[in-house]
């Protein structure tokens, strides 16, 4: 870096890209440069958020937004999860708005599909949730340097979203509208109606993603719809289940489906894993395990044809398999017979077959007398 340019991105917090372009114009003056930097007002707030999970996959993820100071309105925002570690390295709340955009971005054209289309989702969610009040009660706290309240507010929305309790750290720094502008720009032309249709429509002869293509073979026999990956979490059994790791492909495993969204609550629906708000523990063979570390196994069950869910789960844990004598709720189990003598059964039984007979008998006496 150019001493002249540490100097002002030193004294004025201002990006390298800013210092460069001020210094151009000022012929290379420091002073000047620093009139100038001092005059541009600070027009818009980048908040960065690293966060990751305290579970046994610590899974890492990563969100950013920016805020227009004038309007208090979000611009842009992104976000990516889950991480692993390694992938998390790059990343760090302190950067820039540009380079952060562009490593989210790569980020997340590296992981797989389905993860992809969470980030997608769950991004979605984030955009909705944050609301003029908490952008202000953000804005707020990241002026007051009240950064415990901040990382607060950014967890609330965080285990609401992916139900998980999640660790935060996050930057938050203002910026002028100049050093964003070729961020905004392109998340403008991004925006415009024949790109959002072409993702809507893709061409016939376009590559599709081979996420989970041939890897995992259907036990239906019937042809495969395209796949459908749904977040599930298997019933723990800790005395008799099995432990994950000794799990083998065909078993038969008890689960939970636990994805939020709204596309994913009616396949719910559809394969009776949920009854109103009440999730439905279903029994589906295993399709593929495979161990992703030593804290945690990835594992896939099939509920029909193209239809996946998916889990991760410590490899030690033991779950509920159909080997396990597995009671089933039967409402009339303890309901009395309407022959049992308690009550009365038979004597209501032995009245009837006698007015039967009786009945009967006067035809029989009737018809004999005329």
């Amino acid at each position: 870096m150019d001493a002249n340019v540490k100097v002002l991105v030193d004294a004025t917090g201002c990006t390298e890209t800013e210092a460069q372009s001020v210094l151009s114009a000022a012929k290379n003056d420091i002073s000047k440069a620093l009139q100038m930097l001092e005059s541009q007002a600070r027009e818009m707030m980048l908040f960065n958020a690293h966060f990751f999970s305290k579970g046994p996959a610590a899974a890492h993820g990563y969100l950013t937004f920016i805020v227009n100071l004038n309007n208090d309105n979000v611009v842009y925002s992104d976000l990516v999860y889950p991480l692993a570690a390694q992938q998390a390295e790059p990343l760090n709340v302190n950067m820039p708005p540009t380079v952060i955009a562009s490593t989210v971005h790569s980020l997340k054209e590296n992981i797989a599909e389905r993860h992809r289309a969470s980030s997608r989702s769950n991004l979605a969610q984030f955009r909705t949730r944050l609301t003029t009040p908490l952008v202000r009660s953000l804005l707020g706290d990241a002026r007051a340097a009240r950064a415990d309240r901040v990382n607060e507010q950014f967890k609330k929305i965080l285990d609401a979203m992916y139900g998980e309790d999640f660790e935060i750290e996050h930057g938050a720094r203002a910026y002028s509208a100049q050093a964003i502008a070729p961020l905004l720009k392109k998340t403008a032309e991004a925006a415009t109606p024949e790109e959002r249709a072409a993702k809507l429509f893709e061409k016939e002869d376009a590559e599709t993603a081979p996420a989970l293509s041939d890897e995992i073979p259907p036990t239906s026999p019937q042809e495969p719809l395209p796949k459908i990956v749904l977040i599930c979490e298997p019933e723990i059994s800790p005395f008799t289940g099995k432990p994950a790791k000794e799990l083998n492909v065909s078993d038969e495993i008890v689960v939970k489906i636990k994805d939020t969204r709204e596309s994913a609550r009616y396949f719910s629906e559809l394969l009776g894993g949920v009854v109103g708000d009440e999730l439905v523990p279903l029994m589906v063979p295993l399709v593929r395990i495979s161990a992703m570390s030593e804290t945690f196994v990835e594992g896939f069950v099939e509920f029909g044809p193209g239809i996946y869910g998916e889990f991760f789960i410590p490899p030690d844990v033991k779950i509920k398999t159909a080997e396990e004598d597995i009671e089933v709720f039967d409402p009339f189990e303890n309901e009395l017979s309407l022959l049992a003598e308690e009550r009365f059964g038979r004597h209501i039984m032995a009245g009837l077959i006698l007015l039967i007979v009786s009945t009967i008998a006067l035809i029989f006496i009737f018809w004999g007398y005329s």
